[in-house]
């Protein structure tokens, strides 16, 4: 209980400390974070996981997924983005149980929404950083077993790195996150599985945007 607790604090000291930076630092003029500014823009993320649970019924669950998220972006002020997205996503899931090996394929609706602290280094490129929510309910079929279900809710702060090749088009990466994630996944004949951790360092997961800029940001000098 004790390791667990510190860990919290150890995590909740590196949300603080993104906190401050997101207010502290000041960003370069750039007119694609000006306010009024709008971007539209496809994310898509791939990565694998590995979730545990110790209980009556130990259980492992591994993941290798997929998602294409469409997102809508507006600045509600000069350097800051409030951002809406709803994805799909599809995963191929092994479940293990004691000697009871099970693989499947998981479909998942993905709506997110995140504030984004834009800070400039260049009229090209910088960082985009804040706190960002994230739920997924899924249904996973097994020719063998009854069909089960995933929720997962995850929330944090996460650091991204962009670049604008021409004042209409932006990329970025994301590159760190400090996060907590909770997954329950639930199958007829077995013990609900539940698993909650925290995190913090780089990304392990591909994660990138492409989007659109329109609006004020949009127009030339």
């Amino acid at each position: 209980m004790c390791l667990g607790l510190n860990r919290g604090y150890h995590y909740m000291k590196n949300i603080l400390f993104c906190l401050l930076l997101i207010f502290a630092v000041r960003e370069a003029s750039l007119a694609q974070t000006e306010k009024g500014t709008q971007y539209l823009g496809i994310g898509l993320s791939a990565g694998i996981s590995t979730d545990r649970s110790t209980g009556f019924d130990d259980q492992t669950i591994r993941d290798l997924g997929f998602s294409i998220s469409p997102a809508y972006s507006y600045f509600i002020a000069d350097g800051w983005e409030l951002r809406g997205g709803f994805g799909v996503g599809i995963s191929n899931r092994r479940s293990e149980s004691n000697d009871d090996v099970r693989k499947s394929k998981s479909h998942s609706l993905v709506p997110q929404i995140g504030l984004r602290r834009h800070l400039m280094v260049s009229d090209k490129l910088g960082f985009a950083t804040g706190p960002y929510v994230f739920y997924a309910f899924g249904k996973s079929k097994h020719p063998d077993y009854d069909d089960s279900t995933t929720e997962q809710f995850d929330t944090g702060i996460d650091l991204q790195i962009e670049y604008f090749p021409t004042r209409n088009i932006g990329v970025s990466a994301g590159l760190f996150a400090v996060g907590y994630s909770k997954m329950t996944y639930k199958e007829a004949d077995r013990e609900s599985f539940k698993a909650s951790k925290f995190s913090a360092g780089l990304t392990n997961q591909l994660n990138l945007r492409v989007f659109y800029v329109f609006g004020k940001g949009s127009k030339a000098d």
